[in-house]
């Protein structure tokens, strides 16, 4: 093998080790930080689809050592007890109370007025509050959100601006995004591709 191969194909795997690392972090940034004593689940294989602790469940689940349902694929539509409606397909992992915490959604959809991507697989992640309120959502398109402009979210996008996923309060106001364009907030001036961070009430944090 030449030198100058030898180059090319350290570039070549170069640049797939970081594609890797970068989906990762596009589909898990969001992800819920995981407790002090981490959890351990066992993933079954459905034949048919079957109703586990209350929930629709297909093609797959996984519970934790005590039985308790951790994540499944739904089998139909439901809506929660915090009133969330996810759609059959949805891949879904559940918090202690069983409420829904991440989840890939299988195609896009619209939470709170906000389309989050889905794809059907674990390429983009959506988080939402134990209240049934979006907590994170990669968008499907550019949105103002209390005056301020998100820039919508994509693989690219997070390789090239540092990420690009955009995040809610439990009341529902904007927490943080990545600018699409310049605004200014409570007298502060942004830029676009600057990433805000705002408070409850919709003023800026450092």
């Amino acid at each position: 093998m030449t030198k100058r191969t030898q180059l090319i194909t350290g570039i070549v795997v170069s640049a797939v080790v970081f594609a890797v690392s970068a989906l990762a972090l596009f589909a898990m940034e969001a992800a819920p930080k995981p407790a002090t004593a981490k959890t351990k689940e066992k993933m079954e294989r459905l034949d048919a689809p079957r109703e586990i602790q209350g929930v629709p469940c297909m093609t797959r689940y996984s519970h934790d050592d005590e039985g308790k349902l951790r994540s499944c694929v739904l089998a139909r539509d439901m809506t929660f007890g915090n009133g969330l409606t996810l759609a059959e397909g949805a891949q879904v992992g559940f918090d202690a109370d069983l409420l829904p915490n991440r989840v890939f959604l299988p195609a896009n959809t619209e939470f709170d007025g906000h389309m989050c991507i889905g794809t059907g697989t674990h390429d983009a992640m959506t988080n939402f509050h134990p209240n049934g309120r979006l907590r994170f959502c990669n968008l499907a398109r550019v949105e103002t959100i209390g005056g301020v402009p998100c820039q919508q979210s994509s693989f690219w996008i997070w390789v090239t601006q540092g990420g690009s996923g955009t995040y809610f309060h439990d009341n529902g106001a904007l927490q943080s995004c990545l600018l699409a364009g310049d605004v200014t907030v409570a007298g502060r001036a942004y830029k676009q591709k600057d990433h805000i961070k705002l408070d409850r009430d919709g003023t800026p944090i450092d």
